[in-house]
């Protein structure tokens, strides 16, 4: 996976310069809304994100990409042992989480599968 598929960012959204499209924001966009149980995705959130870029004419023929700047925070319920960090409900009725997964491998497994699809 490429070096240019991450970055750092701050948390306050008055950090940030205006968008030039709508955002999704959080909690819609965040990896329990994506990984709603172990191994079953749901990309209609991050699909509709690159579909408001397209609009936006951030789209790049020459290249056919599509530049995004998103945030993958939280965990999900399900990769953790003890969920007593999970307060906040996600945009697919699951838990939002605030401790990193109990394995690596469940967000490297994310990663993998988000860059797959916005490959394909």
């Amino acid at each position: 996976m490429p070096a240019t598929f991450f970055a750092i960012s701050p948390i306050r959204t008055g950090d940030f310069p205006p968008l030039p499209m709508g955002t999704l924001g959080y909690p819609g966009f965040a990896w329990p809304a994506i990984e709603f149980a172990k191994d079953q995705y749901d990309f209609s959130i991050y699909d509709s994100y690159v579909d408001q870029a397209v609009a936006a004419g951030l789209y790049d023929p020459a290249t056919h990409t599509v530049e995004l700047s998103m945030t993958l925070g939280l965990t999900p319920a399900w990769a953790l042992a003890n969920d007593s960090t999970c307060t906040r409900p996600s945009a697919n009725g699951g838990e939002n989480c605030t401790a990193p997964p109990d394995s690596l491998r469940f967000w490297s497994s994310l990663l993998d599968t988000l860059v797959g699809h916005s490959t394909a």
